[in-house]
C-alpha cells in the first residue's frame, strides 16, 4: 500500500508558539518570567530566591539557556556544596517553567474557544495541522510547551480530508464504500480547493471529487482492474474516464484515520508511559496510529522522569486531561519535568535510552528529508549538539524554508547549512509597515526560500503572527 509520506521535516522553535499566541514567551524572555514567578513564591520558599540572587542575579547572564546551563552543568570550579545547591535550584526552576507554560496555554485555550469558525487564522491553523497529519510529516521541536499537541488532540480532533463532513457518520452511509471521481467540470473543486466530498445516502456511499489531483500509479491500476471486473460488462468504456474507481485500501486507511481520535502517544511514537498508570491496576501496550510524528529534543512540560535512575529510566507522560489533573499531580510527586537546556554537554540526559532514541530517530528523518521548514528557531550558540546534527545529516535535503527569522539568525542558519550569501532579495512592505524579506535562490544546489524580518530592530509579535500565517496560506496546501 502506497503511503503519503512527503519526506518533509518541520523544525520548530519558540517563535512558532509565539506566532500562534503572542503571550507565549520566547527563549530569551523566559528569564524575566522565571524571576517574576520566583519572587511571587518568595514567602513560601525564600531559600531558592536567596540562591538565585547570589549565583544568578549578580552575574548578568544574557539569556535563559545560560542560566540553566550554569545551574545544571558540573563545572570543574564548583565545589560539592555548590553543585548540589545549584542543581536543586535547576529542578525548582524547571517546575516553575511548567507552571508558566501551563498558565499561558490555559489563556490560549480560552482565547481559542472564543474564536469564530470563520476566523481566518483559525482556518489556516486547521489547514496546517491537517497537512501535517495527512502527509505524516516529521516535526522536530525544541519547545517545552504543548500547544502543538493541544491543537492536534483537543481542538481539531484531526479528520484529514473529511474533517468537516460530520454527516458521513450517518448510520445510513457505509464509510468503506468510497467512489473517487475526477471533477472534470470543476463543479465542486478548483485549484484552491482540490478535494471535495459528498455523501450519497441513496447509494450509501462517500463520493470524493478531486481537481486534477495526482493519484499514485499503483492505485490507478487497482481502480482500472476494479472497473474491468465489476462495471465493464454493463457499461463498457462509457464511464471509464469519468468513473475512476471505488473502494480502495489506500483511501480506506485515510478515512479510517479520520474516524479515530489522535492520542498523545500517537504523536510521539515512543514508549512513554502515561503517568496516571503508576496508580492504576491495569497495564497495556499502545498500538500507535499513523499520523504526524513529534520529536521533542529538549524535553517537554508534559514529560517526567527520575533524574538518578540511569540509562533505563522510564519517561512518563501526562495526558493533559483536566479530569486526570489530581491523579497526575499525585503520580508526579517523586518525579521531575524532563526539561533539557541547550547545553554544550548533554551526556547526563542522553544516557537515558529513550531520550537517545528520540535524537537518533531525528537524525534519521533529517537524513531522509527532501524539504525542511525551519520556523521560529534561532539555533542557540550554546547548542553545539543541534548545530552538528543539522550540519552533518541534512546533505540530501534539496529545499530549505526559513520562516520567522531575523538577519542575525539567518546568518547562523546559513553557516550551519553551508549556504553562500546572496544579494537577491525582495523587500515586502506589509499592512502594518513591517518590512519583511522574501527571496528564493539556488545555493549550492539547494533551493532556499526565506520568509523573515528586515531589519532586526523591526521585529514585533504582530509581524511574527502575520508572517507565519502568510507562510501557511502561501505554501501549505489544503486538504479540506
Amino acid at each position: 500500500m502506497k503511503d503519503l509520506n512527503t519526506n518533509e521535516v518541520f523544525i520548530l522553535g519558540t517563535g512558532f508558539s509565539k506566532a500562534i499566541y503572542k503571550e507565549m514567551p520566547l527563549i530569551n524572555e523566559l528569564s524575566i518570567e522565571i524571576e517574576k514567578k520566583l519572587y511571587q513564591k518568595k514567602k513560601i520558599i525564600p531559600e531558592f530566591v536567596n540562591i538565585y540572587d547570589k549565583y544568578i542575579s549578580r552575574q548578568n547572564f544574557k539569556n535563559f539557556e545560560d542560566i540553566l546551563t550554569y545551574l545544571y552543568q558540573n563545572f570543574p570550579w564548583k565545589n560539592l556544596d555548590e553543585y548540589y545547591l545549584l542543581r536543586s535550584l535547576f529542578y525548582y526552576i524547571t517546575n516553575l517553567l511548567v507552571e508558566i507554560f501551563l498558565e499561558k496555554e490555559e489563556e490560549f485555550k480560552v482565547l481559542l474557544l472564543k474564536k469564530n469558525d470563520k476566523d481566518n487564522n483559525l482556518k489556516l491553523l486547521k489547514r496546517f495541522i491537517n497537512y501535517l497529519n495527512f502527509t505524516n510529516s516529521n516535526i522536530i521541536t525544541f519547545n517545552y510547551d504543548t500547544i502543538l499537541e493541544f491543537l492536534c488532540i483537543n481542538v481539531f480532533n484531526i479528520k484529514t480530508i473529511i474533517n468537516r463532513y460530520s454527516n458521513i457518520y450517518d448510520s445510513q452511509v457505509d464509510i468503506n464504500n468510497i467512489v473517487i471521481l475526477k471533477d472534470f467540470r470543476c463543479e465542486f473543486t478548483n485549484s484552491e480547493k482540490i478535494i471535495d466530498i459528498k455523501v450519497n445516502k441513496l447509494e450509501k456511499r462517500l463520493e470524493i471529487f478531486y481537481y486534477d489531483y495526482p493519484i499514485p500509479d499503483d492505485l490507478k491500476q487497482f481502480l482500472e482492474d476494479y472497473y474491468n471486473k465489476y462495471f465493464k460488462s454493463e457499461f463498457g468504456d462509457t464511464y471509464r474516464t469519468l468513473f475512476i474507481g471505488v473502494y480502495s485500501e489506500y483511501y480506506s486507511e485515510n478515512v479510517q484515520r479520520a474516524k479515530n481520535r489522535i492520542e498523545l502517544e500517537d504523536l510521539y511514537h515512543l514508549p512513554f508511559t502515561r503517568v496516571e498508570r503508576r496508580t492504576a491496576n491495569i497495564w497495556g501496550g499502545t498500538q500507535f496510529r499513523t499520523t504526524l510524528r513529534l520529536y521533542k529534543l529538549h524535553g517537554s512540560i508534559n514529560l517526567y522522569y527520575s533524574p538518578d535512575s540511569g540509562e533505563g529510566s522510564t519517561i512518563y507522560i501526562r495526558s493533559g486531561d483536566p479530569k486526570l489533573k489530581k491523579l497526575g499531580d499525585i503520580s508526579t510527586k517523586d518525579l521531575q519535568p524532563l526539561i533539557m537546556p541547550p547545553l554544550l554537554d548533554k551526556s547526563s540526559f542522553l544516557k537515558i535510552n529513550t531520550i537517545k532514541t528520540v535524537w537518533q530517530e531525528s537524525r534519521k528523518v533529517l537524513s531522509e528529508a527532501k524539504k525542511i521548514y525551519i520556523i521560529g528557531y534561532s539555533i542557540p550558540d550554546s547548542d553545539l549538539t543541534v548545530k552538528l546534527m543539522l550540519k552533518t545529516h541534512t546533505k540530501n535535503c534539496s529545499e530549505i524554508y526559513l520562516i520567522n527569522i531575523n538577519r542575525e539568525v539567518e546568518e547562523k542558519i546559513k553557516k550551519v547549512f553551508e549556504m553562500e550569501d546572496s544579494s537577491k532579495e525582495d523587500i515586502v512592505i506589509n499592512d502594518d509597515n513591517t518590512k519583511t524579506i522574501s527571496f528564493r535562490v539556488k545555493i549550492n544546489g539547494r533551493l532556499i526560500r526565506i520568509i523573515g524580518f528586515y531589519p532586526k530592530d523591526e521585529i514585533n509579535d504582530t509581524a511574527k503572527e502575520k508572517i507565519f500565517f502568510k507562510f501557511i496560506n502561501s505554501y501549505i496546501p489544503s486538504f479540506n
